[in-house]
């Protein structure tokens, strides 16, 4: 693996562990996924454009935008079980990709 996207998994599972997951029971995750999760990516994203990404912490703030996607993913995953498989243009359907990690049904998934 590419070691910029091996050190970004890192990151997002490093602060999901030390920062997202201790703030956010799973209920209120899962809760907030109907309510203010885009707000909190939206002013992470606001917050990165304001201080530019030649400082840290305009970094930081994409980051946390990363993360907190990354958890509100998890939570559709518990609430929904599925979302439509990877690889295809978003409006596409072609089956479900389940909380087991396994494809259900529709064409193959691309290569």
């Amino acid at each position: 693996m590419d070691e910029a996207r091996q050190c970004a998994i890192d990151w997002i599972l490093a602060e999901h562990a030390a920062y997202e997951g201790p703030k956010f029971s799973r209920m209120t995750d899962d809760e907030k996924t109907a309510n203010d999760w885009y707000l909190r990516i939206d002013n992470y994203l606001k917050r990165a454009e304001i201080l530019g990404l030649d400082n840290p912490l305009g970094r930081q703030a994409v980051a946390k935008a990363a993360t907190t996607a990354v958890a509100y993913l998890e939570s559709m995953f518990r609430r929904f079980d599925s979302v439509p498989s990877p690889g295809f243009t978003s409006g596409e359907h072609k089956g479900d990709w389940v909380l087991s990690g396994e494809h259900k049904g529709g064409d193959a998934i691309p290569k």
